[in-house]
């Protein structure tokens, strides 16, 4: 199971889920419109999920984080929400 962060546990109530990587590939769950749509959410602080409202995790700001997705010359080749 691949889960969007390391808050988001099995055993946790509205634990996030992208998917299973015998059913689909890492790209596919990345890219899929559940991760489009939880990705806008957390940039726009709009529609988040409840297990994501309380996360300490929020405090950092997540645009400082994205340029982990990025390449050597930090361009985003992260498909952005």
């Amino acid at each position: 199971d691949v889960r969007p962060c390391s808050m988001s546990t099995i055993n946790e109530p509205g634990a996030l889920l992208l998917g299973n990587l015998q059913e689909r590939s890492l790209p596919d769950l990345w890219n899929s419109a559940y991760a489009h749509r939880l990705r806008k959410a957390l940039l726009s602080g709009e529609g988040m999920p409840d297990i994501c409202c309380h996360c300490p995790m929020r405090a950092f700001d997540l645009e400082a984080h994205i340029h982990l997705f990025g390449d050597a010359d930090g361009r985003s080749e992260t498909p952005r929400p």
